[in-house]
């Protein structure tokens, strides 16, 4: 038992942190009923293992948390060169412009006039 909040508390501040959302979480933990797996799991918990656990099977799932967080990395790096090209060689119209404008006006507008 953690001092001053459990683990599913800590895992809650962990994956609401904005500076710490990233961080794989694995819950170790005595509570073994499918309903505890449940709200650690909802809690935002990346992975749920129960005491008594093989070390091994900790190490494996350790590795498979760190490979996928690598392929994702790996994958959306690849992928941003592509869309930053596509960006910044699309260019507006005055047309376009006129358009953005003239919506972004009736748009608050129409905010304005709610109660």
């Amino acid at each position: 038992m953690m001092p001053e909040m459990d683990g599913y508390a800590f895992c809650q501040a962990i994956k609401t942190d904005p500076e710490l959302d990233f961080i794989p979480v694995i819950l170790l933990t005595a509570k073994a009923s499918a309903e505890s797996k449940i709200e650690g799991l909802e809690e935002g918990a990346d992975d749920y293992l129960t005491k008594p656990f093989n070390i091994r099977e900790l190490e494996a799932r350790i590795h498979n948390l760190i490979a996928s967080r690598q392929r994702l990395k790996s994958r959306f790096s690849q992928d941003a060169a592509p869309a930053t090209s596509l960006l910044s060689s699309h260019t507006t119209s005055s047309a376009d412009e006129t358009f953005a404008a003239r919506s972004a006006r009736r748009s608050r507008r129409t905010l304005r006039k709610r109660p």
